[in-house]
C-alpha cells in the first residue's frame, strides 16, 4: 500500500469485517510473517528488482558500491572474531533499506497479488483474505513458492490464521486446516496487526484494553515528571497531551466504539489526571476541576474529533483509492435477524447528529479544526464545578451560589466560548451556512457558503481545552 498510513490499512480490514458480519458470511485471514526478512535477501535480487523498476543504472552502481566489501565480526565474552564478508541481506539502519525491501517484495509478488482488500502489503506485514479455506490455502501456497524461489522464507511459527466466524455456526471442521508446505498454520482468535488488535468476532475490546495498557506504560515511565509537585500543572497537562494521550488514541479513528467501551478510556484517563494533581477519588473532587486545571479535554471527545477528521479524509479520496473501494464493496447475502451491530458508518452518523453537522461540512479540509474542536468544549463548559464537591482550599468554595454564571470575573475569551456552547446546545449552529467564501476543493460546500467557525462563533474556542 504505497503512500498509505497504518490507519488506512486497519480501517480497510475492519470495514471489510463489518460488511461480512452484517451479511453473516465468514472470512478467513492469514497474517504472514517472514523469517529474518532484511538479513535473507540475496544481493542479486536487489539489483534485479531495481532494474525492473526502471532505476537508472548509474544509481544502481552507486548503491552497489555501498554494499561492496562489507565485513563484520562477532563480539563474544572471550573476545572478537576475525572479520568475515557479508554477501547477503540489506544494511541494518540504512535509510534506503525499507525502500529496497518494499520494491523487492512488490516485484516478487507482482503476478500473485490480489486486489485490495483481499491482499494487503504494508512493509513486511502481509495479509491474505479469502471467503473459503480452500481459496486461502491455494493463495498461501503461491506466496510460499514465489518467496522461497528468491531466497525469502515464511515463518511457520509466527504466521497465524484468523477465522472470522460470522455465519453463526459453532461447529468447526477439524479436518480442514490452513497449511504452509504441508505444515498447519497456528490458529488464533485475535492478531496484532500494525499496532491494532484484530478480533475474530469483529469487536474492539482487545484493542481498547491494549490502548489503556499502552497509556499506563507511558504514564509510569514519566511519573518522575507528571507526579512531581514542583512542576506546574499546565506543563503536566501539555506533557500528557503530547506523550501519553496519543498512545491511548492510536487506531481509534476507525473504532465503532460503544458507551461502555468509551467509559474504560475515560476511567483510565481520570485516574491519571487525579494522580497528576495529587488527589484520589476519596477527595470527592469533580472531574471537570482536574480537566480545567490541566487544560485536558475529555478523551471520548478527542476520539470523536479524530474519527470525524478521518471520515473527512476518507470521503475526500478519489473513487479509485483502496479505502473508497472497500466502502463501495457489496457483499451478497441477507442481513441476520435482530438488532444490527454498531458499525463505523452508524457511529459517524451519530457523531454528526450530536454536533449538529452535515456531511457537506466535512468535505473541505479548512473546516476540520473549527468544526471538530467543537466536540472538545461542549462537555467541559456545560457542567460547572459544584462547591459541594470541591476541597476547602479551592478558590470557589466561598461563592454565594453554586451555579456557574457568565457574569463572574472571567476573561472575554471564556465568556465568548461559553456563549458559543450555549448556542450549540440550543441547536443554534446552522446546518447550511450562508456567507460567501470560495468553495472548497472537496466540492462538498456550495458557493456562497459561510465558514462554519464564523457562523457558530467558534473563532474563540480553538485553544480552550485540547
Amino acid at each position: 500500500m504505497p503512500g498509505r498510513s497504518t490507519t488506512e490499512a486497519v480501517h480497510i480490514l475492519r470495514r471489510l469485517m463489518e460488511k461480512y458480519r452484517e451479511k453473516r458470511k465468514d472470512l478467513h485471514m492469514v497474517f504472514i510473517d517472514l523469517e529474518k526478512a532484511y538479513d535473507s535477501v540475496p544481493r542479486q535480487v536487489i539489483w534485479d528488482s531495481l532494474e525492473s523498476r526502471g532505476i537508472p543504472q548509474r544509481y544502481i552502481e552507486v548503491i552497489k558500491d555501498t554494499y561492496a566489501a562489507a565485513e563484520t565480526s562477532v563480539r563474544a565474552p572471550v573476545g572478537d572474531t576475525d572479520f568475515f564478508p557479508v554477501e547477503v541481506g540489506l544494511h541494518q539502519g540504512s535509510a534506503l533499506s525499507p525502500f529496497f525491501f518494499a520494491v523487492i517484495l512488490d516485484e516478487l509478488s507482482r503476478y500473485i497479488q490480489a486486489h485490495i482488500p483481499w491482499c494487503m502489503l504494508f512493509a513486511d506485514d502481509i495479509v491474505l483474505v479469502a471467503e473459503t479455506k480452500e481459496e486461502l490455502n491455494v493463495r498461501l501456497e503461491e506466496w510460499r513458492t514465489a518467496l522461497e524461489q528468491r531466497g525469502l522464507c515464511i515463518s511457520r511459527t509466527k504466521t497465524e490464521y484468523l477465522h472470522c466466524q460470522f455465519c453463526g455456526a459453532n461447529e468447526e471442521d477439524k479436518d480442514d486446516h490452513v497449511t504452509i508446505g504441508g505444515q498447519e498454520v497456528p490458529r488464533t482468535t485475535k492478531f496484532k496487526y500494525l499496532g491494532s488488535f484484530i478480533q475474530g468476532d469483529g469487536d474492539i475490546d482487545s484493542d481498547i484494553a491494549h490502548r489503556v495498557q499502552a497509556g499506563w506504560k507511558k504514564w509510569r515511565a514519566a511519573t518522575s515528571i507528571i507526579c512531581d509537585k514542583k512542576f506546574p500543572e499546565k506543563l503536566k497537562g501539555k506533557f500528557y497531551r503530547a506523550a501519553i494521550r496519543p498512545a491511548m488514541m492510536y487506531g481509534t479513528d476507525c473504532w465503532p466504539i460503544k458507551k461502555n467501551q468509551a467509559r474504560k478510556l475515560e476511567t483510565a484517563e481520570m485516574r491519571m489526571l487525579r494522580w497528576m494533581c495529587g488527589h484520589t477519588r476519596l477527595d470527592r473532587i469533580r472531574n471537570e476541576v482536574f480537566r480545567e486545571r490541566l487544560q485536558v479535554a475529555n478523551i471520548s471527545n478527542k476520539v470523536r474529533e479524530g474519527r470525524l477528521r478521518w471520515f473527512g479524509h476518507v470521503r475526500r479520496r478519489s473513487q479509485s483509492a483502496p479505502v473508497r473501494k472497500v466502502e463501495l464493496l457489496i457483499v451478497e447475502g441477507k442481513r441476520g435477524r435482530g438488532r444490527p451491530r454498531l458499525t463505523w458508518d452508524e457511529q459517524i452518523r451519530q457523531d454528526l447528529t450530536e454536533l449538529h453537522l452535515s456531511e457537506d461540512m466535512i468535505y473541505d479540509r479548512r473546516f476540520d479544526k473549527p468544526i471538530l474542536r467543537l466536540s472538545t468544549v461542549v462537555t467541559p463548559l456545560k457542567i460547572p464545578p459544584h462547591r459541594n464537591f470541591l476541597p476547602r482550599h479551592h478558590p470557589t468554595e466561598n461563592l454565594k451560589t453554586p451555579q456557574w454564571s457568565p457574569h463572574r470575573k472571567t476573561s472575554p475569551f471564556v465568556r465568548e466560548a461559553a456563549g458559543c456552547v450555549r448556542g450549540v446546545e440550543r441547536g443554534a449552529v446552522p446546518a447550511q451556512p450562508t456567507n460567501s467564501f470560495p468553495p472548497g476543493e472537496g466540492g462538498g460546500v456550495p458557493s456562497g457558503a459561510r465558514h462554519p467557525a464564523k457562523a457558530s462563533g467558534l473563532t474563540a474556542v480553538h485553544g480552550l481545552m485540547t
